[in-house]
Order: structure tokens, then C-alpha cells, then sequence
């Protein structure tokens, strides 16, 4: 029945309830995380200011230095809203990041949390010198580097309630893992073959929602070439319209056809069935060490309605090593239901970040990645790639902790 498909919060909503929601246009449902409240311009020389935080992963000692294995993106969020609903009152925010483990040969994804002691509930940031607990840590057997991730968001109502997803680069799959608020509940998995990378593997995912579609873009930095998804937005956020659905509906019969793998109920839908392929794109990008476009892209709006992807890189003497500045670069994007996604040739804007001292420093090719907030600012998220010794005041007891900057497009300083 079409009620296994409803979330238990929107199956018991009252009629009035859900006239409201269906009435109510979808940039009134739906978190934004992709949109920014400036011209891309304008918000990159902002974010060249370098109004930096400093906070901490409170990572273990396998974190620390071996060869071949350290993190490599992040994505952060904020969760637990108080009953109001209210963006302005969420207690607390998550940070994933992905891990490689080329000894062990399984990587990890790992979950940091903030609680509202330690992250500016105003502006969805960490506080100054925060240092956030470990609080999940999800072995990847036989999956040794997973590499760029992204984070779809569902409806207003239901915070962390969404889509993680990662590149599995070592199985060569895009993985979509459920979440309901921070509680894992399945995942399913995209596979390719090669040669729909010239010969090279995924190594990035990319999310945009325009309206009424969402684009998801499978990505490989070593071979330049991407692959465009889309899916309903309606549809893809579950809640909208549901009273009106029938199996006649091309998309309810996907979900109806779709395996029954929901570890507590027995019911879920295969998200990948939502999205079609639209077509493929290369760019090259005068690639530096031979990458393309790097491993943590985003794609963002900004306020004159075009979109853009961002990318940063260490652009030091050694590739692949937090060492030198970062470079981020935005280059514009345009987006078609019909064929899909192209990046257009020229940069419209680039700036230097910091200069990180080494790998065990914060960086752009550590843990890594872009975050807008609820205002519309961007932020830059430079992480290290491997967790640095330390010691707790008044004990001998190692700790390993993994340096992180936050850095914002805001114009006042914040702490």
C-alpha cells in the first residue's frame, strides 16, 4: 500500500495539515543547502577575507599517520530541532566525514556531533576551539577509499532526515545511504563499469535542486567525465502529494516494484530508481597532478538564480598534500531536465585560502568540503588528513585529534 511509503509523521498529519503542506510552494518545504544570498562574486571575495574558525575531531589513533590512509571529504549538517520546527532552534549539528584504509582495506564513515554548547546556533557553525565527539563510526568492508560525499535534506519537518551519499572509488559505485534524523536505516548502490569513465573510477557525487528537478552527478576527477541524473523533487523528498498518488503513477510503480530491504519495517524504495540518466559531459580543467575539478566539489545557486561548482585543491609542490594554500574556483554550470548538466569553460572566480603547514593541518585535500548555511553564507571546510597527537591537560592518556578551519564568506568576524 502507499502508506508503507509515508513517513510515520506525515500518515498521522490531519487533513488541514496536509492541505497546508501540499498547498505551500516547495521552497517553503524543503531545506536549501545550495543556495547562497549573493552574487558568486561578491561571496568568494567575502570568503577571501579569511574569517576562519578553529575547532577539532576528537578521532583515535588509527587516524593517525599511515601511508596511503587519511581522510578525505566532509559534509556537515545541522540536526535536532527543538518542536517548533524552528531553523533558529536546532540543538545540534553533524559533521560525516569519509576515511580510507588501505592497510585494513575497509574505509570509514564517521559522524561528528556539536551540541548547542559548542556550535553558534545563529549561523550553524562550530564554536571557536569546539572540539566535537566521535559519535559513530561505520566500517566500509572491502571498501578501502571512499571519496567525495554530498547530503540531500528531506522536507522542513523532518531535519536530518535524508540522503548521505559517498563514491565508493575502490568498487566503483555511487552509495545512497538512508538517514532518519542520525539513525542509519539502509543504503542501496549505483554501480559502473570503467569504461563509463574512460577507463578511470568515481570519485565524487554532486547535488543540485532546481525546483522541480534535482540533479545527482556521478564524477571522476582523474578522467574529467561526468554523469547527470535527475529525479522529481516532489517525488525524491517523499512527503509532497502522496493523498493524490496512484499505482498508475510511472513513480509509485517504481517504488512499488522496488526491493523491500528496510531492516525495521520492511518497506523502503530503492532511490536510484527515481532518478533517469539525461546524459553525460566532460571538462578538463587544466588539471593539476591530473585531477580534475578535485575530489570535494559542490554545486551551489547563488542569488542571480545561475549555478556554479565549486572546487579547492592544495596547491603546493606535492600533490595530494595539505602543504600550501588552498585554491577554490567557481566555474558556472548550466542545468537541463532534457541533457543534463555542463560546466562552461572559464572560471568566474577564484581566490587563495590559508596556507596549511602539512597534513596534519587543516587543508583542502584533507578532510574537505563547502557548507551554505541558513543564511545563505558559504563556508569553506579545510581539514586534515590525519589526526595529530596530543595530550589532555593533567593526563598522560594519548589523545588524537584531527585540526579543522571552518572559513566564511560572513563579513563580521564570528566566534
Amino acid at each position: 500500500t502507499l502508506c508503507s511509503l509515508i513517513s510515520p509523521a506525515w500518515s498521522s498529519a490531519t487533513q488541514a495539515e496536509r492541505d497546508a503542506f501540499n498547498n505551500a510552494s516547495l521552497d517553503d518545504k524543503l531545506i536549501n543547502y545550495f543556495k547562497i544570498n549573493n552574487d558568486i562574486k561578491s561571496e568568494m571575495t567575502n570568503l577571501g577575507r579569511e574569517t576562519c574558525i578553529n575547532f577539532s575531531l576528537d578521532t583515535k589513533s588509527d587516524h593517525g599517520f599511515q601511508f596511503w590512509s587519511h581522510h578525505q571529504s566532509a559534509v556537515m549538517l545541522p540536526s535536532d530541532p527543538d518542536e517548533s520546527d524552528d531553523f533558529a532552534n536546532l540543538k545540534s549539528m553533524n559533521l560525516w566525514i569519509t576515511h580510507s584504509e588501505y592497510q585494513k582495506n575497509t574505509g570509514e564513515l564517521l559522524r561528528f556531533e556539536l551540541d548547542g554548547t559548542q556550535h553558534d546556533l545563529e549561523n550553524d557553525w562550530p564554536k571557536e576551539g569546539a572540539l566535537a565527539p566521535l559519535e559513530e563510526r561505520r566500517y566500509l568492508e572491502g571498501e578501502y577509499h571512499p571519496s567525495g560525499m554530498a547530503y540531500y535534506p528531506f522536507a522542513k519537518s523532518s531535519y536530518g532526515d535524508g540522503y548521505l551519499m559517498y563514491a565508493s572509488e575502490e568498487k566503483n559505485e555511487l552509495v545512497i545511504q538512508r538517514y532518519d534524523d542520525t539513525e542509519f536505516l539502509y543504503e542501496e548502490r549505483l554501480p559502473f563499469s570503467s569504461r563509463e569513465f574512460g577507463g578511470e573510477k568515481i570519485t565524487d557525487v554532486w547535488l543540485a535542486r532546481d525546483g522541480e528537478t534535482t540533479y545527482m552527478v556521478a564524477w571522476s576527477m582523474n578522467s574529467g567525465i561526468g554523469k547527470t541524473y535527475t529525479a522529481p523533487t516532489r517525488y525524491l523528498s517523499q512527503m509532497d502529494n502522496f493523498h493524490k498518488m496512484t499505482s498508475d503513477d510511472p513513480y509509485i510503480s517504481a517504488f512499488l516494484k522496488s526491493p523491500k530491504l528496510h531492516p525495521k519495517s520492511t518497506h523502503h524504495y530503492n532511490p536510484f530508481l527515481l532518478f533517469q540518466h539525461v546524459g553525460d559531459f566532460e571538462f578538463k580543467s587544466s588539471p593539476r597532478c591530473g585531477k580534475h575539478l578535485g575530489q570535494n566539489a559542490q554545486l551551489v545557486q547563488d542569488n542571480t538564480g545561475k549555478w556554479y561548482v565549486l572546487h579547492a585543491y592544495a596547491k603546493g609542490i606535492t600533490c595530494g598534500i595539505n602543504g600550501a594554500p588552498a585554491e577554490i574556483n567557481a566555474y558556472e554550470v548550466t542545468l537541463s531536465p532534457d541533457t543534463g548538466l555542463s560546466v562552461l569553460p572559464d572560471q568566474v572566480a577564484t581566490i587563495d585560502l590559508l596556507s596549511s603547514a602539512g597534513p596534519r593541518n587543516p587543508g583542502a585535500d584533507g578532510a574537505a568540503g563547502f557548507f551554505i548555511n541558513k543564511k545563505g553564507v558559504l563556508s569553506a571546510i579545510l581539514g586534515a588528513q590525519y589526526a595529530k597527537l596530543t595530550f589532555k591537560w593533567g593526563s598522560w592518556t594519548p589523545d588524537y585529534q584531527t585540526p579543522m578551519k571552518i572559513c566564511t564568506a560572513q563579513k563580521e568576524d564570528k566566534k
